[in-house]
């Protein structure tokens, strides 16, 4: 993917629970990827065949937004489609980068 690109000099790590497992301290950079609640109720009932009230449900018993807002050193919106957060993550990298 466009995303992996961005990334052959670093190790990336995908931990929904990085901070409660306290290992944020072993990474240089977090970045949250974050989504309305709405959208990602929708996604998570798709993707596992949950009804919309469901997949609220399971959403309610995860940490929010704001806590990784508050936690992350970046964040980016998943709001969208993924092409979206293809170029909204290219963007971030350079940022990065510089």
């Amino acid at each position: 993917s466009k995303i992996s690109e961005h990334l052959q000099e670093n190790i990336v790590i995908d931990a929904p629970l990085l901070f409660e497992a306290g290992l944020e301290k072993y990474c240089d950079i977090t970045i949250g990827i974050v989504a309305d609640d709405d959208i990602r109720a929708y996604r998570v009932s798709q993707r596992d065949n949950l009804d919309i009230e469901e997949a609220r449900i399971r959403i309610m018993s995860q940490k929010d937004k704001q806590f990784y807002i508050d936690k992350c050193n970046y964040i980016i919106e998943n709001n969208s489609s993924l092409g979206v957060l293809e170029a909204n993550f290219k963007e971030l990298s350079k940022i990065i980068g510089e």
